[in-house]
């Protein structure tokens, strides 16, 4: 065996070691686990089912390799799978021929990858919120597409694709393996491999060698489109129809998991399609051998949280990128940001908000009502609460991906404590403050001193979180204590007739609190200071340490404050309560003015961001007809606008920069 090889291999080792053990495991939970047989002229078994159920997760993953090895990600891919199995499903129930169905949903797919592409190489947005757009967006137009119902079909050549077989091999395993070969033999007989990794390595400097960058991450996010297409064609195919609300959901999480699994370091450069492959086959096997054990599914949150960890722990320590990583991915320099023009975003934001507010009451003048501005402020309590933790997060440069598990998690913790054990609420509440603080101080400590991304982090706290929702209940458990009566009952009569509930009160303290803690306390300085400039900060004595392990701690008391107040609100604990929830908090803070990339932003204008939100959701129940997934389209459209204005502000800075710098 050649030199090459014995190195790969080497390589692969702990992937194949990891994946055989884990077979091992699950033949010990059932002994039947490697039997495969043929019945009617198709192949089935436990291994089968394995590689069958993992081929959109290897296609996604396929795709995804491409964009992390180019210092990338892309968050939109479970988005674009719904909007592809709607474009299919619909097509086909009017009667278009198959190619034309494929075609047209292979090229929706590539039209989603070209857009995220123009944004990242054209724009000069980082590739976490270019991506982001499209996710929260994607999905509400994939409902549109199918009218808010599952759309089904009895097409056989379309059903082919999800539930046929070719010589005994079901169409999933033949298709992500073709895919598989058709991608390695591109990248590894041609240069491409090596243009991928270049930009991932270091993209000026292939920029100034004379490589077409920008071009080739238009072709790369617009591949991984591709594989999200065909990989929404294949799950359509399986269920027979389109459902726009679950198709896809969360799987771009498996998708980089499955890559971060199969050695690709998130910090670009070197990358393994068929590595990235192995560690989709690890993933799917895992969730395999949990339920055949007996287990419940939703253990698989945890587990796959423990593999990030490890992941992390591995990566951190052989690769002394981290932080330049970080800094690319959310950071800038003070010298990049606009000095005179950082209250245009908060302006532009006040000025949606009133011309929002005055178009609804020109055309429904009863929301000119105490009533509406009461239940405005209460419907959206706990967003607003956990929005003000996400927006110290992201002023200092970071992002926090846990904060809708974390509320479920703690609405969950509630009603267990209080409707089976008997615990008082206002003990129930210390002690869920107290998890949440902690769990958040953690995953802070875990950024700085490991020096790994926050948006990794976060997201393996995302799935310990939710996994830890399971772990105690599936059901939704009511919560009914006279404590809780009493604080529903708490409110102040406006006049008019509207009421400022105690939750809503509660959350314009919170935003008091943190306009104060911003721009009136030396901890929010620091703030300011680490998302301005990291290295600076260091160098002017602000301890970066306890200020981002203080920042995450803090948006984890939030969050766990915000799943108090959900609580409240709806008298209940559901562990697949605020789904997404962290998508509308980044949303809010975003439209509020604050700029991704860390140091400029302000805590009054999330509060506008989070009215907006609650402006659009309450002109769809006045109006009646729109559907409700109006509301993320909208969202959609308004987070592009302000990021493509704080990119303009940005690049408006820098040229009178360079202007007032000429000699």
């Amino acid at each position: 065996m050649s030199g090459p090889r014995v190195t790969a291999l080497t390589k692969a080792m702990p992937q194949l070691l990891t994946l055989v053990l884990i077979l091992f495991l699950n033949y010990l939970a059932f002994p039947g686990f490697f039997d495969i047989r043929l019945q009617d002229g198709r192949l089935f078994g436990s291994l089968i089912d394995v590689l069958n159920r993992g081929a959109p997760v290897i296609i996604l993953a396929v795709g995804m390799t491409a964009v992390i090895a180019s210092r990338g990600v892309d968050l939109s891919v479970g988005a674009v799978m719904a909007v592809s199995g709607a474009i299919a499903a619909t097509m086909t129930v009017a009667g278009y021929p198959l190619p034309i169905v494929i075609l047209a949903t292979l090229g929706v797919g590539l039209l989603c990858g070209l857009w995220n592409g123009i944004l990242v190489a054209y724009f000069d947005l980082q590739p976490i919120v270019a991506t982001l757009i499209l996710m929260v967006a994607g999905r509400g137009i994939a409902q549109l597409i199918t009218e808010g119902s599952i759309v089904t079909f009895n097409e056989p050549g379309l059903i082919f694709f999800g539930t046929g077989s070719f010589a005994g091999v079901p169409m999933p395993i033949l298709i992500a393996l073709l895919l598989l070969i058709v991608a390695i033999a591109v990248v590894r007989r041609t240069a491409l491999g090596l243009l991928i990794e270049s930009i991932g390595i270091n993209r000026s400097a292939s920029n100034y060698a004379g490589l077409n960058s920008k071009l080739l991450l238009l072709v790369i996010y617009a591949f991984c489109g591709f594989c999200a297409a065909l990989a929404g064609i294949i799950i359509a195919a399986d269920i027979r129809g389109a459902d726009a609300n679950n198709a896809g959901l969360w799987l771009e999480l498996d998708a980089i998991l499955a890559v971060v699994v199969g050695g690709t370091s998130l910090f670009g450069g070197r990358f393994s399609i068929l590595m990235s492959a192995l560690g989709a086959v690890i993933i799917q096997a895992m969730n395999t051998g949990i339920l055949l054990s007996g287990f419940p599914p939703e253990y698989n949150l945890i587990l796959k949280a423990l593999v990030i960890i490890v992941i992390l722990l591995a990566q951190s320590f052989s690769s002394a990128g981290g932080w330049a990583f970080v800094k690319a991915e959310f950071g800038t320099t003070r010298a990049e940001e606009p000095v005179n023009t950082r209250l245009l975003p908060l302006y532009a934001t006040l000025l949606i908000c009133i011309v929002a507010y005055a178009v609804c009451v020109f055309q429904f003048p009863m929301m000119f009502s105490t009533r509406v501005a009461g239940n405005l402020l209460t419907d959206n309590a706990f967003l607003g609460i956990a929005a003000v933790g996400m927006t110290f997060v992201i002023l200092s440069g970071g992002i926090d991906l846990s904060v809708g598990s974390v509320i479920a998690f703690t609405g969950v913790l509630l009603a267990v404590l209080i409707t089976h054990y008997g615990i008082h609420p206002l003990i129930a509440f210390a002690i869920a403050l107290v998890i949440t603080t902690a769990f958040g101080a953690s995953m802070g400590a875990v950024i700085h001193y490991l020096e790994v991304p926050a948006f990794i982090v976060t997201l393996a706290g995302m799935f310990l979180a939710r996994g830890m929702c399971f772990v105690m209940t599936t059901d939704s458990i009511p919560v009914n204590h006279q404590f809780y009566t009493y604080l529903q009952g708490l409110y102040y009569l406006l006049p008019g007739g509207g009421r400022l509930t105690f939750i809503g009160c509660l959350m314009l303290l919170i935003f008091a609190f943190g306009i104060v803690m911003a721009h009136f306390s030396k901890f929010g300085s620091y703030i300011y200071a680490v998302g301005g400039n990291r290295t600076s900060a260091e160098l002017m004595g602000v301890p970066v340490a306890k200020t981002t392990i203080g920042i995450y701690a803090m948006s984890g008391f939030l969050s766990g404050l915000a799943g108090i107040v959900f609580s409240l609100y709806t008298s209940a604990g559901y562990s697949l309560a605020a789904v997404g929830v962290e998508l509308d908090t980044i949303a809010a803070v975003v439209i509020g003015g604050t700029l991704l990339t860390g140091g400029v932003g302000y805590v009054a204008g999330t509060f506008i961001g989070v009215i907006i939100q609650g402006i659009i959701q309450t002109y769809i129940v006045f109006d009646g007809t729109l559907s409700s997934w109006w509301t993320k389209i909208v969202v959609g459209i308004l987070l592009f606008s302000f990021i493509a204005l704080q990119r303009l502000l940005v690049l408006l800075s820098s040229k009178r920069t360079a202007t007032l710098t000429k000699p």
